[in-house]
Protein backbone atom coordinates (compact mmCIF):
# COMPACT_ATOMS: atom_id res chain seq x y z
CA UNK A 1 0.00 0.00 0.00
CA UNK A 2 3.16 2.39 -0.13
CA UNK A 3 2.68 2.74 -4.08
CA UNK A 4 -1.32 2.65 -4.61
CA UNK A 5 -4.21 3.75 -2.40
CA UNK A 6 -7.19 2.34 -2.17
CA UNK A 7 -8.96 5.85 -1.91
CA UNK A 8 -7.87 8.92 -3.83
CA UNK A 9 -4.63 9.81 -2.24
CA UNK A 10 -2.26 10.44 -4.41
CA UNK A 11 0.93 7.99 -4.02
CA UNK A 12 3.64 6.77 -6.01
CA UNK A 13 1.39 5.05 -8.46
CA UNK A 14 -2.41 6.17 -9.00
CA UNK A 15 -4.93 5.84 -6.41
CA UNK A 16 -7.27 2.67 -7.22
CA UNK A 17 -10.14 5.06 -5.62
CA UNK A 18 -12.91 5.65 -8.44
CA UNK A 19 -10.69 4.21 -11.03
CA UNK A 20 -12.94 1.58 -12.38
CA UNK A 21 -15.31 3.35 -15.27
CA UNK A 22 -13.11 6.25 -15.27
CA UNK A 23 -10.74 8.15 -17.85
CA UNK A 24 -7.06 7.98 -17.42
CA UNK A 25 -4.77 9.90 -19.83
CA UNK A 26 -2.18 8.00 -20.48
CA UNK A 27 1.92 9.40 -20.64
CA UNK A 28 1.89 9.54 -24.21
CA UNK A 29 -1.33 11.22 -24.43
CA UNK A 30 -4.20 8.93 -24.99
CA UNK A 31 -7.06 8.70 -23.25
CA UNK A 32 -8.06 5.41 -22.23
CA UNK A 33 -11.69 3.91 -19.97
CA UNK A 34 -10.48 1.69 -17.21
CA UNK A 35 -12.11 -1.54 -17.71
CA UNK A 36 -11.02 -5.64 -17.40
CA UNK A 37 -8.84 -5.11 -20.84
CA UNK A 38 -6.86 -1.91 -19.10
CA UNK A 39 -6.61 -3.60 -15.69
CA UNK A 40 -5.67 -6.77 -17.22
CA UNK A 41 -3.15 -5.01 -19.72
CA UNK A 42 -1.73 -2.86 -16.43
CA UNK A 43 -1.24 -5.91 -14.05
CA UNK A 44 0.71 -8.03 -16.83
CA UNK A 45 2.15 -5.32 -18.74
CA UNK A 46 3.10 -1.96 -16.58
CA UNK A 47 4.97 -0.15 -18.97
CA UNK A 48 2.30 -0.52 -21.84
CA UNK A 49 0.49 2.14 -20.65
CA UNK A 50 1.30 4.49 -18.24
CA UNK A 51 -0.20 7.23 -16.71
CA UNK A 52 -0.02 10.51 -16.97
CA UNK A 53 1.73 12.28 -14.11
CA UNK A 54 3.31 8.68 -12.86
CA UNK A 55 6.85 7.02 -12.76
CA UNK A 56 7.14 3.78 -14.51
CA UNK A 57 7.79 2.44 -11.27
CA UNK A 58 5.52 -0.63 -11.73
CA UNK A 59 7.86 -3.98 -11.80
CA UNK A 60 6.52 -7.02 -13.87
CA UNK A 61 5.15 -9.42 -11.74
CA UNK A 62 4.83 -13.31 -12.85
CA UNK A 63 1.43 -14.16 -12.24
CA UNK A 64 -1.00 -16.83 -13.24
CA UNK A 65 -4.32 -15.93 -15.37
CA UNK A 66 -6.49 -17.18 -11.86
CA UNK A 67 -4.08 -14.27 -9.70
CA UNK A 68 -4.68 -11.72 -12.48
CA UNK A 69 -8.45 -12.20 -12.09
CA UNK A 70 -8.30 -11.97 -8.21
CA UNK A 71 -6.86 -8.72 -8.53
CA UNK A 72 -9.05 -7.14 -11.46
CA UNK A 73 -12.19 -8.38 -9.45
CA UNK A 74 -10.41 -6.96 -6.41
CA UNK A 75 -9.24 -3.23 -8.10
CA UNK A 76 -12.31 -3.25 -9.51
CA UNK A 77 -14.09 -3.69 -5.78
CA UNK A 78 -11.99 -0.99 -4.57
CA UNK A 79 -12.87 1.33 -7.31
CA UNK A 80 -16.37 0.90 -6.38
CA UNK A 81 -18.03 -1.32 -8.86
CA UNK A 82 -21.78 -2.12 -7.89
CA UNK A 83 -21.72 -5.25 -10.09
CA UNK A 84 -18.86 -6.71 -8.00
CA UNK A 85 -19.98 -8.62 -5.30
CA UNK A 86 -19.83 -6.92 -1.94
CA UNK A 87 -19.41 -3.59 -3.59
CA UNK A 88 -19.09 -0.41 -2.09
CA UNK A 89 -21.58 2.25 -1.77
Amino acid sequence: MSCHSTGTDTKIGPPWGGLWGSEVELADGRTVTVDEAYLRRSITEPDADVVAGYPLSMPRVPLSDEEVDALTTYLRWVSGDESVSGGRS
